[in-house]
Parts: structure tokens; C-alpha cells; sequence
């Protein structure tokens, strides 16, 4: 299991499926529809974003969360439609922040 530059993970919403994807280099994150980009953005140093996007004439927010601990979520109305864009990334910030906590000196 090699380092991947890209981590992509895709979900269904309202019957049609939106991939989400994050390039670790760079740090672009990006949703998508097929070929159609809904959302793509660097975050570099910001750690939160919170844009609006249209999925299927309904409109969405993406919220995402990057400083110590990763959170990607799409909600609509303030109700969470997908708790994690994507759960290996959000799983590997949180290995990384409790690591040191379970190390021995």
C-alpha cells in the first residue's frame, strides 16, 4: 500500500453519483458529477471552507474542516446528508493527531 497522491471516494445524492476527490500535493479538493466539476477549490493554509453547490436543481453545502482533524461533510438545510466526502482521509487525520498522544518517552 504506496502513498496516493489522489483520495477519491464517491457517494450517491438525491439518485446520482457525486465523487469526491483530494489532491494531497496540492491540496485541491474537488466534487464532481461524471466530467462536470460542482466544486474545486485549493484550501491551502485555510482550514475551514464552506461553499454552496447545486446538485440535480437542489442546493447543497459543502463544509469541509482541515486543520488538525479532516472533515468533509454535504448538508442541506443544515441536516447532514454525507457525514464523511471522504472516510480515508478523515481516518488518517485522526491516526496522526492521536499517534504522538500513545507514543512512550
Amino acid at each position: 500500500m504506496g502513498f496516493k497522491t489522489v483520495q477519491t471516494q464517491s457517494h450517491y445524492v438525491d439518485g446520482i453519483l457525486v465523487t469526491a476527490e483530494y489532491h494531497r500535493l496540492s491540496t485541491r479538493f474537488t466534487l464532481r458529477v461524471g466530467e462536470e466539476i460542482l466544486y474545486s477549490k485549493r484550501l491551502f493554509i485555510i482550514a475551514f471552507k464552506n461553499a454552496p453547490i447545486t446538485v440535480n436543481n437542489r442546493s447543497y453545502r459543502v463544509r469541509i474542516i482541515w486543520c488538525l482533524i479532516w472533515r468533509a461533510r454535504l448538508t442541506k438545510d443544515d441536516t447532514v446528508v454525507i457525514e464523511e466526502l471522504i472516510d480515508k482521509r478523515r481516518s488518517k487525520s485522526l491516526l496522526l493527531l492521536y499517534s504522538p498522544l500513545s507514543c512512550e518517552v
